[in-house]
């Protein structure tokens, strides 16, 4: 079995994600020395079953001694506990609130799926204007990805 060149190339990101991360977490292993060594993350329920399980396994291999205390709930309850200081970090999709600051941690393409049809092109990028008038499955206007 062999990766993609797509695969390979989410691998690496994911690897520079988890290394940011694993920085993260230290600089604020050092800031609560002589405090409970624990970690409080606030992830969607996706992220919480998909993203983080490897991710921390991975990080207890290098940190061990620090315990990771994970909440998952929606966006909105998620913010609302790291502006309450009630969660160290979020992650996830965040517009601009005051008080609170957002740091990016994955840069992703917008990716377009469809039927493979005559005449049309494969791989590359395209613009919107060529979807004009096409049917498109979108998110609700208030989810923050869709701004």
């Amino acid at each position: 079995m062999e990766l993609t060149p797509l695969g390979a190339e989410l691998l690496e990101v994911s690897r520079r994600s988890v290394q940011a991360l694993d920085a993260a977490v230290a600089r604020l292993g050092q800031a609560a020395k002589g405090v409970t060594r624990s970690i409080s993350v606030g992830v969607t329920p996706l992220v919480a079953a998909n993203v983080l399980p490897p991710a921390i396994r991975e990080f207890r291999g290098r940190r061990p001694d620090l315990r990771i205390r994970l909440y998952d709930g929606d966006l909105k309850a998620i913010l609302r506990r790291v502006a309450a200081g009630r969660l160290d970090m979020g992650l996830g999709i965040f517009k601009r609130v005051p008080g609170v600051v957002r740091t990016p941690f994955f840069r992703f393409s917008l990716v377009l799926i469809r039927a493979e049809q005559e005449g049309t092109p494969g791989r590359g990028s395209m613009p919107w204007a060529a979807l004009d008038g096409q049917p498109l499955i979108m998110l609700s206007a208030d989810n923050p990805t869709s701004s």
